[in-house]
């Protein structure tokens, strides 16, 4: 069986993704976090698209000598998504639970389509990060335009 362009570029597009893996001095650990942006645990499951992505990026990482995503970076994440979803619980009203650990996890793990907070991807970890700091500034937003309409009515009376 011949393989077609698009085979032959992905398999380069591998081998190009493991030799980039080396330069930038990561471990396996390293390579499974890093691939966990794109929701999968190995570079054959990703597209020719994802792997020249994935190249691009190691690629200007290795050209800076620095490693790039690892499990500290995920954990860095995990840590914002925290954060900023514990923040949302307290503007919105619900203080008692801004600072219950468990019940933010489990929060996250919803909003990500997950069952377990550590499994969740980097990639999916900005989105909810993301998520909740937007619901803070409309939450923000209300609070300004409601202030203002109080203070106008206050203002006719």
């Amino acid at each position: 069986m011949t393989k077609t362009f698009i085979d032959r570029q992905q398999t380069s597009l591998i081998k190009k993704f493991h030799v980039l893996l080396g330069q930038c001095g990561m471990n396996n650990e390293d390579k499974l976090s890093f691939l966990s942006a794109w929701g999968v645990e190995s570079s054959k499951d990703l597209s020719a698209y994802e792997l020249m992505q994935a190249c691009n990026l190691l690629d200007s990482h290795a050209r800076k000598g620095k490693k790039t995503v690892t499990s500290h970076d995920a954990d860095v994440w995990r840590k914002r998504v925290m954060g900023a979803t514990g923040a949302y619980l307290r503007m919105s009203g619900m203080a008692e639970h801004g600072s219950n650990v468990a019940y933010i996890k489990s929060m996250v793990c919803r909003a990500a389509g997950e069952t377990d907070f550590n499994k969740i991807s980097q990639g999916n970890l900005q989105a909810v990060y993301n998520a909740f700091l937007k619901k803070q500034k409309a939450i923000k937003e209300v609070d300004k335009v409601t202030a203002e309409a109080m203070f106008g009515i206050q203002m006719l009376n």
